[in-house]
């Protein structure tokens, strides 16, 4: 969808229910839903007025001496019309051409509320999806609101690295390519009404890690409009482990609680880009699948429960054939005056946060015994300084770092390495769960909080993994028992 400029729109006619369609320019949302631009006087106009149902058909066969063996999809929803500033910007970025028209006065934007989409893409390679594996759930609004400054400085300072993507990723034309877009899954490039789309491997979190993208070409894969379709079964094999006896060396495998959302969800990503198999553990099955572009193997666990670590652990070494990295990611706050601290809300975070942090480790130690492992905590900038309402949150993490210099001492003799990162205020969904913020109004919590810290905001979840992948990696071979602040300078303030 994101490749493609055109599609074409049907829709059924008000006169009499025939379905009519015809070629539209189309842009996306930063979650992949479609945008138009539509004449009050075109046809598509008056019948979506009357029954504002609508397909659109994302053609990726050109190019093709089979254009039946190439991808087609068909995204189904209703076509609302939009005068949100964002959805025009989008668009004319895309379109620059139809600015004229989105002045004149019978012409207006319409966005598309996807329902679900047909895929075909050869035979024997068909297949409905929902909505929620089609589009990007929320959370962009950092990255939205920096887009354009992105654009510019891409386009103003690295003309020349966005023509050699053009031309060398992407096998476009030579010329002088500009950046038109940057969303969560990569960035349009255009030049003389011709389109390309330049992917990043996996989903960014926001600005820093769209610019850290940008600035590695390795990191971004081309992806022509022709692209060919893989199946569900297809991917699942793709991201199937090498096991021994191929003659090839057996894949590295990390393992990543609390892998559903947040700075879990991001050094799992940061872990598979590095070559690792990732399994993502989390209590909640729905937020482990993964989304488009991402190669992670969910298992539904609550590392609350003893029973349920050992069940799980089992199945991974199983499937995967070994554990190579533990990343104990997984963590909740209750954010509560000492006077409304319950023993249930004391016992809720201390069996997520540091039992379950200590029975995940002892499960994973056989396995990481043979690979001589790594396994990395999350601790937190509480554990060494105390903010009012996160006293029950402040002893676990305090817990955490005790621990972390504990399993290094017993483990070393195993050469399984120990660290914690202790991260500041990082953009994460854990915020959400306690204090049910909007995501306006989280924004500008971040954007006040950071002021305290001396590089004068908070961090990214890109920051945090690039930790993880260091500590993950043979290049912190002697490191062990440290506990590695990640806080923008919050700790030495």
């Amino acid at each position: 969808m994101r490749a493609l400029p055109c599609a074409t729109l049907a829709s059924a006619l008000a006169a009499d229910g025939w379905p009519y369609a015809s070629l539209v320019l189309v842009a996306c949302r930063h979650d992949a839903s479609p945008l138009l631009l539509l004449s009050d006087l075109a046809a598509h106009t008056g019948n979506i007025a009357t029954d504002a149902r609508v397909s659109l058909l994302f053609d990726g066969t050109e190019g093709r001496g089979d254009r039946l063996g190439g991808a087609r999809l068909t995204v189904l929803g209703t076509a609302r019309p939009s005068n949100a500033p964002d959805d025009r910007e989008r668009f004319l970025a895309r379109h620059a051409s139809a600015a004229a028209y989105a002045e004149l006065g019978d012409f207006g934007f319409f966005h598309v509320e996807v329902e679900r989409a047909h895929l075909v893409a050869g035979f024997g390679r068909i297949a409905w999806i929902d909505r929620a594996d089609l589009l990007l759930s929320g959370g962009h609004a950092a990255l939205r609101a920096r887009e354009a400054d992105i654009v510019a400085h891409m386009n103003g300072e690295h003309g020349d690295a966005l023509a050699l993507c053009a031309t060398r990723l992407l096998g476009r034309p030579a010329g002088a390519w500009r950046m038109t877009g940057c969303d969560p899954e990569g960035c349009d490039l255009a030049l003389e009404g011709m389109h390309a789309r330049l992917d990043f491997d996996s989903p960014v979190a926001g600005p820093e890690e769209a610019r850290a993208r940008l600035a590695a070409p390795w990191r971004v894969r081309g992806r022509p409009a022709n692209r060919h379709w893989r199946t569900r079964k297809e991917d699942a094999m793709a991201r199937k482990p090498t096991r021994k006896g191929g003659g090839r060396k057996p894949r590295k495998v990390a393992v990543v609680t609390g892998g559903g959302t947040g700075l879990g969800r991001d050094a799992a990503n940061r872990l598979a880009r590095d070559g690792f198999a990732v399994a993502v553990l989390g209590r909640r099955a729905d937020r482990l699948k993964p989304r488009r572009g991402e190669k992670l193997h969910p298992y539904p666990c609550d590392v609350a429960d003893p029973a349920q670590i050992k069940k799980t652990v089992r199945a991974i070494v199983a499937e995967l054939g070994r554990i190579d990295v533990l990343v104990n990611a997984a963590g909740v706050v209750k954010r509560q005056p000492v006077s409304r601290i319950t023993p249930q809300t004391v016992a809720y975070q201390i069996d997520v946060n540091l039992v379950g942090t200590i029975n995940m480790s002892l499960a994973c130690v056989p396995a990481l015994k043979k690979t001589r492992g790594a396994i990395i905590n999350f601790s937190s900038e509480f554990s060494r300084v105390a903010a009012p309402g996160f006293l029950v949150y402040c002893a676990t993490k305090g817990g955490i770092d005790a621990l972390t210099r504990a399993l290094a001492v017993e483990l070393g003799p195993h050469r399984i390495k120990v660290n914690a990162i202790s991260p500041g205020l990082v953009r994460s969904e854990i915020y959400f769960n306690d204090n049910a913020m909007t995501e306006a109004e989280y924004e500008k919590y971040l954007a006040e909080y950071g002021k305290s810290y001396p590089l004068g905001r908070t961090g990214e979840p890109a920051e945090v993994s690039a930790l993880v992948s260091f500590l993950a990696s043979e290049e912190a071979s002697w490191m062990t028992g440290d506990v590695i602040s990640v806080d923008g300078g919050g700790l030495a303030s």
